[in-house]
């Protein structure tokens, strides 16, 4: 091991004290009994941790002598260490409770991969939740003090999706036990750490999260239109910073609204080639009202119909892992599979589907999370995008890819989620699967431009609500004339980008530059091009920031037309 490699490994597990649940998440040995401290304190000393390591990093490597690789390396952890250090700078305005960001999604699979350590460490786990719940109150009730007050809809659904937590012996009268003491039962039969349990649960959380719900019902100033977060104290300058960070670009949010608009009447182009190709008669809003309402694209409501939905998407999982050798050379061992979602993320309208990719240690399957609370969200039409965007050759596959490298360390492996890099590989797998022949009928390729559609869409609404001064109806409206997604389906992505500033603009970009990456290399390479190795290029040396990966893919063609001469 070189020396900025252990350098980098021993900083890796240094800043994994600051965050347990990611050493949790990524089965790395050591203590999986505690939580962040998202205290203000906590914040603080995490930044002045990382304050020490950049420096630290840079007065011992920053004039080297170091190979390529290791150069890669030194690069990538000071542009993680900075951007970072740059959120944390906005805690204090970052939403304390919203469904869709925060810790609080992450609960459940937090402590169902403790399962996979000692039953000591899931108590251990369970009886620290009343204090973190208790942190996060109190972070909410600063904010909403300094006036940073989430959306109306937000406060609902996170009461909402809290409630589900509350459901089970011995948090209520139940006979069955809640989920997370069913879960432990599993594990052991030790009286007195089933008994701890049961008092962390009845006496620590349970109490916390009430207090967190009464908290949020509370709130009577909560905007139900108004919901950028231009609102907010310091919001313009957070959002100038969520905008860098998911974006990886130093666009305006003024530039990307009008590349949004540029990009939405591209796809729309291509709705009206299938229009045309189907001979439907009439304009763009009656045939997307028809896509929309028809039930020919329905797999129509209760059990069954989510069983033949699920069905469906397994037999088309089947189908693109069969095409995957054709386009890739190194392909996951990890396996993926079709599942519907929990019912805490349905009850706080989590988008239709989500990936959750298999742990680095292989002890359970990567998944297509299917959320199937409302079956009306799920037009047939749109799953072959949705699958090859969320497991293969999306999400799951991509991190299965990453996790099994052998080219990278574990801090390249694990490092912190990257927008533009994951959100914009996986955008780029919908139009990959064009290639692939994923899409057969003109409706499962309208499908395909209808979910780019949605993604255009993304930049205009985006920053029309945190930039532009655009109401939630507004938003939803310009969703509604140019995609056919269900108005349900539409509410619920508007409140998602209103919680969630500047994340959902990551997609587009992202594929953008991935793309506008690989056609350069197309062009410099000529017939020595091989996409399958390409592939390999992006995918095996672990995510990289979009600018990085670009030197990268460089770097590879002049390698490859270096030894050609």
């Amino acid at each position: 091991m070189s020396s900025i490699q252990a350098h980098v490994d021993g900083l890796f597990h240094r800043w994994l004290e600051f965050q347990p649940e990611r050493r949790t998440l990524a089965q790395i040995g050591d203590d999986h009994t505690r939580w962040s401290d998202l205290s203000p304190e906590g914040i603080e000393l995490q930044l002045t941790f990382l304050a020490a390591e950049l420096d630290a990093i840079r007065a011992q490597f920053a004039d080297a002598d170091l190979t390529t690789s290791e150069h890669r390396l030194y690069d990538l952890v000071v542009f993680d260490l900075e951007d970072a250090a740059a959120q944390l700078g906005f805690h204090d305005t970052e939403y304390a409770a919203v469904p869709m960001t925060g810790i609080i999604t992450a609960i459940s699979q937090i402590l169902a991969a403790v399962r996979l350590h000692e039953p000591a460490d899931y108590v251990a786990r369970l009886e620290g939740l009343g204090d973190l719940f208790g942190t996060i109150r109190t972070n909410l009730d600063c904010q909403l003090e300094a006036g940073i007050v989430p959306p109306q809809r937000s406060l609902t659904r996170m009461a909402a999706s809290l409630r589900v937590m509350l459901a089970g012996y011995p948090i209520d009268d139940s006979e069955a036990p809640c989920r997370p003491l069913r879960d432990l039962r599993k594990h052991t039969d030790d009286a007195d750490l089933l008994a701890r349990a049961e008092a962390a649960l009845k006496d620590g959380m349970a109490p916390a999260i009430q207090a967190l719900i009464e908290t949020l019902e509370q709130v009577t100033n909560a905007p139900p239109e108004e919901i950028g977060i231009h609102r907010a104290p310091r919001g313009k300058d957070y959002y100038e910073a969520a905008l860098r960070h998911h974006t990886q670009t130093e666009w305006s949010a003024e530039e990307i609204h009008e590349l949004g608009k540029q990009e939405v009447a591209k796809t729309r182009v291509r709705v009206r080639e299938v229009m045309q190709e189907v001979g439907f008669n009439g304009d763009e809003q009656e045939f997307f009202a028809y896509m929309r309402d028809s039930p020919d694209f329905s797999f129509g409501e209760g059990d069954e119909a989510r069983q033949r939905h699920l069905d469906y998407t397994q037999t088309l999982l089947r189908r693109v892992q069969d095409l995957l050798p054709q386009f890739f050379n190194t392909l996951p061992k990890a396996e993926c599979r079709v599942e519907r979602m929990p019912e805490a993320m349905e009850a706080a309208d989590f988008p239709i589907a989500m990936a959750q990719p298999a742990p680095p240690d292989g002890s359970r399957s990567g998944k297509h999370l299917l959320n199937q609370s409302k079956m009306q969200d799920h037009a047939t039409y749109i799953q072959d995008a949705l699958l090859v965007h969320e497991s293969l050759p999306g999400h799951v596959m991509q991190f299965a890819v990453a996790q099994e490298s052998e080219r990278v360390n574990d801090y390249q492996r694990l490092r912190p989620y990257d927008t533009a890099y994951a959100e914009g590989w996986a955008l780029y797998c919908e139009t990959l699967a064009e290639e692939m022949g994923v899409y057969q009928p003109p409706y499962d390729r309208y499908g395909w431009f209808t979910m780019d559609l949605w993604r255009c869409c993304r930049l205009v609404v985006d920053t029309g609500m945190h930039a532009l001064g655009w109401t939630r109806q507004q938003a939803i409206e310009y969703m509604m004339e140019n995609t056919s997604l269900p108005v349900g389906q539409i509410e619920n992505e508007v409140d998602r980008y209103a919680e969630w500033p500047a994340q959902a603009l990551g997609y587009k970009i992202g594929a953008l530059r991935l793309m506008e990456i690989r056609k350069a290399a197309e062009a410099r390479l000529g017939k020595q091009f091989d996409l399958k190795a390409f592939h390999d290029e992006v995918l095996v040396n672990g995510p990289l920031p979009i600018p990085m990966l670009d030197q990268a893919i460089q770097e590879w063609c002049e390698n490859l037309v270096g030894n050609d001469t």
